[in-house]
């Protein structure tokens, strides 16, 4: 029942073997939530359009703290910011009851603003499987590679929610057997991160375009 059966040590990066993030555009996923910890993932695209799933963090916090935060992450670790994604359908909730403001509009007006992600789940599923993709029976090299790597030992809980997640066709199987299964939290939260991140095939010379006509249309 996993969703993503070709994840394995291939995808998987030691932390003093990760590529640099140094230079290179960086994306923000947020999988916001009411009673449980926020998820947030940042990934770097290098040149050759792999995706590095450089760090995470899992907090429980009140909106403007978690823009504070976030802001301080991206500072700390010299990110180049290009984008911020967040779960369209928490984005587009009220940011506390009764109110006419959306968590979106909220993180806006603290200075993190996020675009809305794409929830088809069957395309995202498929698109994270191609870049997870590689021939399993011939050695890894420049040509027979994955497109996504994530590092051990900064990533640990979304890389435990991308290998444990499941069909619900299938869960529900495995609940029905052990029904101490239905006390269980669903840990989706990072593969969730993952699936608004590669669906919309980020690309190295996008970023870079952009970044060419900002500095050409500044006027320092």
């Amino acid at each position: 029942g996993a969703v993503y059966k070709t994840f394995g040590e291939a995808n998987q990066m030691e932390e003093e073997g990760f590529p640099s993030h140094v230079g290179n555009p960086v994306i923000c996923v947020l999988d916001p939530h009411d009673r449980l910890p926020h998820h947030l993932i940042w990934a770097f695209i290098d040149r050759q359009d792999d995706i590095f799933i450089d760090y995470e963090w899992i907090v429980h916090c009140e909106l403007p703290n978690l823009a504070e935060h976030i802001m301080k992450i991206e500072k700390a670790r010299g990110y180049r910011m290009v984008k911020r994604i967040i779960d369209p359908n928490f984005g587009r909730k009220p940011s506390r009851s009764g109110s006419n403001v959306s968590v979106m509009q909220e993180l806006a007006l603290h200075k993190v603003s996020f675009y809305e992600g794409d929830d088809d789940v069957e395309i995202g599923h498929m698109i994270v499987r191609e870049y997870l993709h590689y021939k399993r029976n011939t050695n890894i090299s420049a040509v027979n590679k994955p497109k996504l790597f994530f590092c051990k030992q900064r990533v640990p809980v979304t890389i435990r929610s991308v290998r444990n997640l499941q069909y619900d066709e299938w869960r529900d199987k495995l609940q029905e057997k052990n029904p101490k299964e239905t006390q269980k939290e669903k840990d989706d939260h990072g593969a969730d991160c993952l699936r608004y991140l590669c669906i919309g095939k980020p690309r190295y010379k996008n970023f870079q375009e952009r970044r060419d006509e900002e500095m050409e249309h500044s006027p320092y």
